[in-house]
């Protein structure tokens, strides 16, 4: 059963079931009858099934978690090969029935999701819920019916504000059903100063106030070297925007993760930056790794070439040490590589245009701030238009079916060699345990937490997620 709860406010009264929230007015139940039978059977729970026989190996929502259609659940590792089972509709993961660590053979039921809650039915005609378990409430002595509303998402970002990064924070700032709760700066494209002075314009520019924290000013043990070359010596393309009026935190960066994580357990985490912030929390207190219900690492180029090195991505090559502390800190991670914002991801003229018509602050400042990674992609690339990797990496977080192709592996980076440094080396294959890989791989294989790689995106989807956030 779901505990119930309940919330006032001066002009309207709010019930809490489980994760969602309800709107209430006392009406008449009886015109929700004729439309029960059929509720109960658009919406009643789904059991997922193993395939065949085989292992859990994670779970990646737990009980009372709110999935969407085509979210993953379990992880299942069968014939040495490792296999998401993904939920087949929106709704909440009412039972884990194997957990980590269990044994399954072909048939067993694994989880079991419901589209909405027990006691709760809907008319499918007027989107209401009628709410049967009315005796749950306190002096409720009538029927209730209640409008359904989703519940905010809890997000902390972490960044090194420049250009894409500010474009990628105001998606998250936009999206209606999401808190961010808190913002971090780390020294990466811009020093750590200027990346904070470049959040809290964007914090402004939204008209929202989040509180953002001052964190590390260079990488754990290399020194620091910025990406001005690409966004601009202000990481904004230089059009000398006026300096914010909010300041930022008292509380260190570090502390600010671990104490927002604590507060928020489940909470979601997006780095869109060096990992030396997060890496330092972990250091401190490494047990926040558990809390966290997802950690969306923008960075990485898993399997391809690098956009620093031919090896590697700027923010896991800047503190390499520091990324391979995340990936072997226990995170429920999902990378993010760089690669997926070229090609069809590409911003071109006719997306430019279109997002140049919407007439709006947002719009033209996420255009005009990024004119000189714009020109520095070309270089680089040859490729003609904006890319923005910590974009479609939010998009991701925002909404995880924008991710079309995606598998778990464990992933390591690489800190001794000059060649490869920061490069991240994903096993694909699922080979890392045999007897020839097992000594090199043996802090991945013991600490046991997989990474989930995101491959491919729906490009139209990303795109239209961004024009919305602009609009």
């Amino acid at each position: 059963m779901y505990e119930v709860k309940r919330e006032r406010t001066p002009t309207e009264t709010h019930f809490w079931v489980g994760p969602l929230r309800f709107a209430a007015e006392l009406s008449d139940p009886r015109s929700l009858r004729s439309r029960k039978a059929r509720a109960d059977l658009e919406n009643g729970p789904i059991k997922l099934v193993a395939s065949m026989p085989g292992k859990v190996v994670r779970v990646l929502a737990g009980e009372k978690t709110e999935v969407a259609a085509g979210q993953g659940v379990l992880v299942v590792e069968a014939m040495k090969m490792q296999n998401e089972i993904r939920s087949p509709k929106k709704g909440i993961v009412e039972k884990i029935v194997a957990g980590e660590g269990t044994a399954v053979n072909a048939g067993d039921v694994l989880a079991v999701v419901v589209g909405w809650f027990p006691g709760l039915v809907i008319c499918p005609e007027s989107r209401r819920i009628f709410l049967s378990a009315v005796s749950s409430f306190e002096a409720a002595q009538d029927p209730v019916v209640c409008y359904a509303t989703r519940v905010s998402r809890a997000l902390l970002i972490d960044t090194d504000t420049a250009s894409d990064d500010a474009v990628a924070i105001i998606m998250a700032l936009r999206a209606p059903d999401v808190r961010v709760l808190a913002i971090t700066t780390v020294a990466g494209n811009v020093p750590v100063e200027q990346s904070t002075r470049n959040a809290l314009y964007t914090v402004e520019l939204c008209g929202k106030t989040v509180p953002v924290y001052k964190g590390a000013p260079k990488p754990l043990l290399r020194a620091y070297q910025d990406a001005t070359w690409f966004h601009g010596r202000d990481g904004l393309g230089d059009h000398h925007y006026s300096p914010p009026r909010q300041s930022c935190g008292c509380l260190p960066a570090v502390d600010a993760i671990i104490e927002t994580v604590e507060r928020n357990p489940g909470l979601g985490i997006v780095t869109l930056a060096p990992l030396t912030n997060l890496a330092l929390a972990l250091a401190k207190k490494p047990e926040i790794a558990r809390q966290v219900g997802r950690c969306v690492v923008m960075g990485g180029a898993p399997c391809c070439e690098g956009n620093v090195t031919p090896a590697a991505e700027y923010n896991i090559w800047v503190d390499p040490e520091a990324a391979r502390i995340v990936f072997l800190g226990g995170l429920p991670i999902e990378l993010i590589g760089w690669q997926l914002s070229r090609g069809g991801a590409v911003l071109n003229e006719a997306d430019i245009g279109h997002i140049e018509r919407f007439h709006s602050r947002l719009g033209n400042f996420a255009i005009e701030s990024n004119s000189h990674a714009r020109r520095a992609y070309r270089r680089q690339t040859g490729e003609d238009g904006i890319s923005l990797p910590d974009p479609v990496a939010m998009s991701i977080a925002l909404d995880p079916s924008i991710g079309t192709g995606w598998s778990t592996h464990y992933v390591d980076v690489e800190t001794h060699s000059e060649l490869t440094r920061g490069m991240t080396v994903v096993d694909r294959l699922n080979v890392s345990a045999d007897e020839r890989n097992r000594a090199v791989w043996s802090p991945a294989l013991v600490q046991g937490t997989k990474t989930k790689v995101c491959w491919t995106i729906d490009t139209a989807r990303w795109k239209q997620a961004l024009f919305t956030a602009l609009e």
